[in-house]
């Protein structure tokens, strides 16, 4: 048989394809994985800088797929950058030309790392790679433009991690990011085709995200959920937060997860969370470089959440959390503990904060919550700013709310309950509006220890209380009406039950009481105006003392003014503050007393003398603001249970005129035995007496009655006192008494209090004996008596560093200058006085400023001729900083220095702000100044005296003494010193 013959031109077709498909496969097989291996690391390096490496890349020309093995970018300094274990793409051929798209079976990466580092001068290790910021032209967007078409029918990325070292601080910090995961099944940017995604990811110091859901690239839409779990706030902390915030959390993490859609329109990108959950697990954060934290929230959720981007809404189903734990402080400069906690680490300029934007021109974000409830938290305050720090505790708060939202006009409920140092209960309920703001609350207080609160009574009062329970149910409204302060109105019924105080010299009972009841309270601080329907007092007691010294214990209570304000307001500050609101009004309806008790005792007498005076009660009816108010009381007691006592009488405050009557009936005389040793140096052996007194005081008119009754009065023995008043009091006896033995003395007093004249009896002539005495011994006390003036007028005090007069001082000196007018036989001698503690601190920053003024000029009349003194400078600010700058880096290289940019620093950041802690050291380095000291003495007694002569003291009864600076011990107050003498 015949073999079959291959023509020529066959064999050439052939052996022709049979060479192309040679060439085919060895540039497939070969030649192309060749030159990418060869090109790609030269194309690194000329553009990228960088070296590039390569394990192998293989490529099947006939099932196109390509594999890249072991590829890696390395930064410039050859520590890693980017880099892969397998990179693998099937290239579906046949399916790309039917579906005209470019279409892969699979594109798989293995191993992928990125490695991110932040440098020590805060560039990162891709910042060469970045393009400059020029501004380029924004393509033009065109309707009808289509993305190519791509289908992906499988993505797949495994054991991918991405790596953070910061190296920008003075600590290293590093983190991961590895199982990076990510599984996309059907890729496409074909319309309206889904694919479905698959990704998650661990974080080295713990935490991780899981993501499933819809990806849709045209046009782009997501939906899924989305996870983040376990994450580690003190991690967080560390990274991200430690050099921008003044706070450290140190523990805590989270749970955040919730369903979600993301879709893009033509209305813009669009964004709905639903079923959202925010779970906040044992956060404590603390002040840095401590581990006692000041906010622990060992529990709070958030839950139900759902978020609308395109509409700006957020609704939460439940807030809750419970066994919170926070703990503030007021430092002893008055400034909470918060404030700097949450204070930024830098401050930025105004000019770069956001504006807002104008009214109406957006549509601002509307918040819902159906519910919140806050259980069990806790409040610790500490109060450093008293002289002794207090201590408030206020624990198993309860906080419940429902329907709460942002909108104006909406009712928000509150139900608040708390425990005030673990006995105390306060409950607060009711509804309040957010804008405009309104509250109606109801507030019920229950057992609250006033003891409690024993430091801020400190302020006022030297008493220490024992006991006492304050209650109080109110109901409370208000309001913030537009340009208008908060008004506040508050009606309910107050008490407080068992009080007890004692002072603090002899130890026992001051004031007592078993209840005190205000009923019936309206007070409106919008209006000014305070009521009270009645306020009844119940088995009220009060010891008076006058001791030996003639001081009395009632003053002893009270902190004068001078001892406890620390800064007063200037004449024009008050009348600012009180010109806004009208004048106060007020109105108590009655006061009454029930079995009242007092005991008296006066040391101060030759004998020592004391009464108890019990079954006290009866009250006060109509005190009121207005001008035509009278109060009129009525009291019942007897004196150690046998003498009866009747106290009647009426008050008009504002005439300044009142009426009274004392009924003294059947007194056991020789209870008075001490008065009458002091004034005549005579016991009472027998007797009774009877005791009317009334004195009506009209127009400033004194006019008063004293009806006395003795009954079988009989002198006792002598007592020794050498400041009796001889009287023949035998003889008066035996002459006033009549045959029944009873003496009966009416004893008139008239006069003007402005002028005071009495007809002369026993009882005058022993208070005019008393008064010649202090005369004697304290001129200014009894001067001041005189002017009707409690203050101590024998000295002036000045602000510390200041000559200026304050209100409280030209007030004393007018008083001074009237009693002086009244009485021209009286001189006046001035000592001006300073004081190196006191004023030489306000005096030294004035003393910082004229050394840099003298810098200034040295540096001026290098220059120059004429030369300028210091006094003729002026710095601006900038000239102000630099000198400072300047001065304090010579002073303490320690301390500071200049960056390289030349901007002075201080070497320890923690110490503050640069200028402000220059400004401090400086000025404390200049040792007080005494000639200037001396000068401010020598002005403060010149202002008092210009003072005195432009209120009419010739300048003739006015002497001006040598000034002091540092006179005598430590001195509290600045005070220059008056003293009187005679012409």
């Amino acid at each position: 048989m015949k073999r079959p013959t291959v023509s020529a031109t066959t064999r050439t077709i052939l052996l022709s394809l049979a060479g192309v498909l040679l060439l085919y496969s060895l540039a497939g097989f070969w030649l192309l994985p060749a030159v990418l291996s060869s090109q790609i690391p030269k194309l690194a390096q000329q553009k990228l800088n960088r070296t590039a490496l390569i394990d192998n890349i293989r490529f099947n020309p006939f099932s196109l797929e390509l594999t890249v093995n072991g590829f890696a970018i390395h930064n410039r300094d050859d520590s890693p950058f980017v880099g892969f274990e397998r990179l693998y793409v099937d290239l579906a051929l046949l399916k790309s030309v039917m579906n005209l798209s470019l279409t892969l079976n699979q594109a798989s990466l293995e191993g992928p790392v990125v490695q991110v580092t932040r440098h020590k001068r805060g560039d990162f290790n891709f910042s060469d790679l970045l393009p400059q910021d020029q501004a380029q032209p924004e393509p033009e967007k065109n309707a009808d433009d289509k993305l190519f078409p791509i289908v992906i029918t499988q993505v797949d990325l495994s054991k991918g991690k991405l790596g953070w070292e910061d190296h920008f601080h003075a600590q290293a910090r590093k983190e991961s990011i590895y199982q990076l995961e990510l599984d996309l099944s059907n890729l496409s940017t074909r319309e309206n085709e889904h694919s479905q995604l698959v990704f998650s990811m661990d974080i080295q110091s713990g935490g991780s995200l899981q993501w499933r859901g819809n990806l849709s690239l045209n046009p782009l839409l997501s939906d899924g959920h989305i996870k983040l779990s376990q994450v580690s706030f003190p991690r967080l902390w560390e990274l991200f937060l430690q050099d921008a915030v003044a706070f450290e959390i140190i523990k805590g993490s989270e749970l955040i997860e919730a369903d979600y859609r993301l879709s893009d329109s033509k209305a813009g990108l669009q964004l709905l969370v639903d079923n959202g959950v925010v779970d906040i697990d044992a956060v404590q954060i603390a002040e840095k470089g401590s581990q006692e934290p000041v906010i622990a929230l060992p529990d709070f959720r958030l839950s139900g959440i759902a978020f609308d981007l395109h509409n700006k809404t957020v609704k939460i189903a439940d807030i809750k959390g419970k066994d919170a734990l926070f703990k503030a402080w007021l430092d002893p400069d008055g400034n909470l503990n918060y404030q700097a906690l949450f204070a930024a680490s830098g401050e930025q300029q105004s000019g770069n904060q956001a504006k807002p934007s104008a009214a109406g021109q957006e549509t601002p974000w509307r918040l819902t919550a159906d519910r919140l409830a806050l259980q069990n938290f806790a409040l610790q305050f500490s109060d450093q700013t008293l002289p002794k720090p207090t201590q408030i505790n206020l624990t198993n708060v309860n906080l419940s709310s429902q329907d709460l939202s942002n909108k104006s006009g909406s009712l928000l409920p509150i139900e608040l309950a708390m425990t005030v140092n673990d006995g105390g209960k306060i409950n607060i309920t009711g509804e309040t509006v957010i804008d405009p703001f309104t509250a109606n609350l109801k507030v019920n207080a229950n057992q609250v220890a006033i003891g409690d609160f024993q430091a801020y009574i400190d302020q006022a009062l030297r008493l220490d209380i024992v006991s006492g329970l304050f209650n109080l149910q109110a109901d409370i409204a208000m309001q913030r009406l537009e340009n208008q302060a908060l008004a506040i109105r508050l009606q309910g019924n107050s008490d407080i039950q068992d009080f007890v105080s004692q002072d603090r010299i002899a130890n026992q009972d001051f004031v007592t009481w078993r209840r005190l009841a205000l009923n019936n309270i309206n007070i409106n601080l919008a209006d000014n105006r305070y009521e009270i329907e009645t306020i009844t007092l119940e088995h009220p007691y009060a010891r008076v003392l006058i001791r030996k010294d003639k001081s009395v214990n009632l003053t002893d209570a009270l902190i004068p003014k001078t001892e406890t304000e620390t800064e007063t307001e200037t004449p024009a500050e008050q009348t600012q503050a009180t010109s806004e609101q009208p004048a106060p009004t007020f109105k108590i309806g009655r006061i009454e007393m029930s079995e009242g008790e007092s005991d008296f005792a006066d040391l101060s007498l030759i004998l020592p003398f004391s009464a108890h005076i019990n079954r006290l009660q009866g009250g006060v009816d109509g005190i009121s603001s207005q001008q035509n108010a009278v109060a009129k009381i009525a009291l019942a007691g007897t004196v150690e249970g046998l003498a009866p006592v009747d106290i009647e009488g009426s008050i008009s405050p504002y005439r300044g005129d009142y009426e009274f009557k004392l009924d003294f009936r059947g007194m056991p005389m020789p209870t008075i035995t001490p008065y009458m040793a002091e004034f005549a140096g005579r016991k009472i052996e027998k007797g009774n007496m009877s005791l009317k007194l009334q004195y009506t005081l009209q127009d400033n008119q004194l006019t008063a009655s004293n009806k006395l009754l003795i009954n079988q009065l009989v002198l006792g023995d002598k007592v020794e006192n050498p400041k009796a008043v001889s009287l023949p009091l035998d003889l008066a006896i035996a002459l006033l008494e009549d045959s029944d033995g009873k003496i009966v003395l009416d004893v008139p007093i008239t006069g003007s209090l402005d002028n005071p004249k009495f007809s002369v009896s026993g009882i005058i002539v022993d208070a005019l004996v008393n008064v010649i005495t202090k005369i004697a011994s304290s001129p200014f006390n009894a001067l001041a008596s005189l002017i009707d003036s409690d203050g101590d007028i024998s000295r002036i005090s000045f602000p510390a560093g200041k000559t200026l007069l304050t209100k409280e001082q030209q007030d004393k000196l007018n008083e001074l200058a009237k009693a002086l007018s009244d009485r021209p036989k009286l001189q006046l001698e001035v000592k001006g006085t300073a004081f190196s503690e006191l004023d030489w601190p306000a005096l030294r920053e004035e003393a910082l400023n004229q050394q840099l003024r003298q810098i200034r000029a040295n540096e001026l009349n290098r220059d120059r001729e004429k030369k300028l003194t210091a006094e003729n400078i002026q710095l601006n600010d900038e000239q102000y900083r630099r000198l400072l700058a300047d001065l304090f880096i010579r002073e303490y290289p320690q301390l500071a220095e200049r960056s390289f940019f030349g901007t002075p620093r201080l070497i320890d950041p923690q110490m503050g702000d640069f200028y402000r802690v220059a400004k401090s050291r400086l000025a404390a380095d200049i040792p007080p100044d005494n000639e200037r000291l001396r000068k401010l003495a020598a002005k403060r007694a010149q202002a008092i005296a210009r003072h005195l002569l432009d209120r009419g003291i010739a300048v003739e009864r006015l002497f001006l003494l040598d000034v002091a600076v540092d006179p005598g011990k430590a001195a509290e107050s600045a005070d220059s010193l008056l003293n009187l003498t005679v012409r």
